[in-house]
């Protein structure tokens, strides 16, 4: 096996460099600067610190910026939404004529032992807001 190089210097080496760097050491640095280190360090243990602080948060506690433009425009898709559906426009306007008629030409109630007619309802419900959209008629089976 080869032996590890020893990169050490030389005794005489270290008394010269000692020698040389004898004056650097005794330098003190003016207050000012100690005080602008000092916060400096202070200021990154901070942000260090908040780093850390968010990283141990869970997930639904975090923040989420979202760009102002970009926010109003999602609650006007949502609201605009929220309001064709209550509305039933999604529905095709034939649709909702023919159904319309049926109930009329039909009266209120038709019993259901009657062959040939089928009396249909649905209703449509948010929780916590309550019912959204209600239809209801009556179909001619043949």
């Amino acid at each position: 096996m080869m032996e590890p190089d020893d990169f050490s210097q030389e005794p005489e080496q270290d008394e010269v460099l000692e020698r040389l760097l004898a004056p650097l050491r005794q330098v003190e640095p003016s207050l000012h600067a100690r005080v602008r280190n000092r916060m400096a360090i202070a200021d990154a243990l901070r942000r260090q610190r908040e780093i850390e602080q968010k990283r141990s948060r869970p997930w639904w506690s975090r923040r989420v910026s979202i760009p102002v433009p970009i926010a109003a425009a999602l609650l006007i898709a949502a609201g605009l939404a929220l309001m064709m559906s209550y509305r039933g426009i999604w529905t095709t306007p034939s649709a909702r004529m023919a159904a319309r008629e049926q109930a009329a030409d039909r009266g209120p109630f038709v019993p259901a032992d009657r062959r040939g007619i089928a009396y249909h309802e649905t209703e449509t419900y948010l929780c916590g807001f309550g019912r959204l959209k209600s239809e209801s008629g009556y179909f001619i089976q043949e």
